[in-house]
């Protein structure tokens, strides 16, 4: 067992990042691609934990101990398959007595692994660092009314070879009030960070597309330094017909898929907005199956006011792209995007 920082794993020829904490740490968040081998399941530990609090240190270690014994064999079977394919590097919360324990049962049978110096709060503090010195980050915003398709887009310039941030991907949500609407759940803020991270890092510094978007996804808030960024960044204004704008939402939102008890609901939020009057009728025309008018009212009475409203990026505007389809604005973002990083950007 040798002790490394993530800095320096991040330098193995092959690291690969083994997480002993409970699957419920895991989820919460966890070094990206790490796999999740847990000393503990989530009430095992919950266990410990009340033993610790009302019993003392020797008996939780016991109950720790105990609790691990009978899955040591499978455990050990698991790095051993995992150590033919790279260097393991094994973490815990913070570097503590779990991955102590367990660096120190593999190096007794003659399995020799790295243990990950401050466990994820070592991974996590890097995380917070590299958004406070987002001044690195180059982002170039695509702005455009709702509907004109941004997330199917940076989709598509990232199969073209463009280096692109989907933020809304990312954070499972489509940054309205219907949009976590058939999608899966959001993850939780520091996991989305994580990922921001994940992505982020990988750019080295180099100009990436991403959509403009509030500070709040969802339940999720974009990194303040990122967030800065973004609104002092070159903007691509694009822009398509209402009617291509009502079909492109129609498809994401797939409103004759999903129960539109959950449209209903969602749209009792926005009754501040547009009036009772008007969200009954909404409300009437979702009941009676009418979703292309239900979709044109909410762009001409909801969403295209709003965007009206948000100004501020106008004066960063260095290009406007107007096409009938999504495929005519990704053509034009490609065809304009060598000539922009062929500039300075500072």
């Amino acid at each position: 067992m040798k002790n490394i920082t993530f800095a320096d794993a991040q330098n193995l020829k092959n690291p690969i990042f083994i997480d002993i904490r409970s699957p419920r740490e895991y989820a919460e968040d966890h070094i990206e691609g790490a796999i999740n081998l847990p000393l503990f399941s989530d009430q095992e530990r919950e266990i410990i934990g009340k033993i610790y609090k009302y019993e003392g240190v020797s008996q939780a270690k016991l109950a720790g101990l105990n609790f691990l014994s009978p899955k040591l064999p499978r455990l050990v079977k698991e790095i051993l398959a995992y150590k033919e394919k790279g260097d393991i590097v094994v973490y815990c919360w913070r570097g503590g007595l779990r991955s102590l324990v367990f660096t120190e049962i593999l190096r007794l049978v003659d399995i020799y692994v790295y243990r990950l110096e401050g466990g994820y709060k070592s991974y996590r503090q890097e995380v917070v660092r590299f958004f406070e010195t987002a001044k690195t980050l180059f982002p170039v915003v695509l702005y455009g009314m709702t509907g004109v398709g941004k997330t199917l887009i940076l989709k598509k310039l990232a199969e073209k070879g463009l280096p692109v941030l989907n933020l809304e991907q990312l954070a499972s949500h489509r940054g309205s009030v219907f949009g976590h609407l058939g999608l899966l759940p959001q993850p939780s803020q520091k996991r989305f960070e994580s990922m921001l991270y994940d992505v982020l890092k990988e750019l080295k510094g180099f100009p990436f597309l991403v959509e403009g978007e509030s500070r709040k996804i969802g339940k999720l808030f974009l990194p303040k330094e990122l967030f800065q960024r973004m609104q002092e960044a070159p903007v691509i204004l694009l822009e398509l017909p209402e009617e291509q704008r009502i079909k492109n939402l129609l498809r994401d939102y797939q409103v004759d898929k999903i129960d539109i008890k959950y449209f209903l609901e969602s749209l009792q939020s926005i009754t501040v907005y547009l009036g009772r009057a008007k969200v009954e009728s909404l409300s009437e025309d979702l009941k009676k199956g009418r979703f292309y008018e239900f979709t044109k009212t909410l762009l001409r009475e909801y969403y295209d006011p709003l965007y009206k409203k948000s100004t501020a990026y106008l004066r960063n505007i260095k290009k406007v792209i107007s096409g009938n389809d999504i495929d005519e604005l990704v053509a034009g973002i490609s065809e304009y995007w060598g000539e922009f990083t062929g500039r300075d950007l500072k």
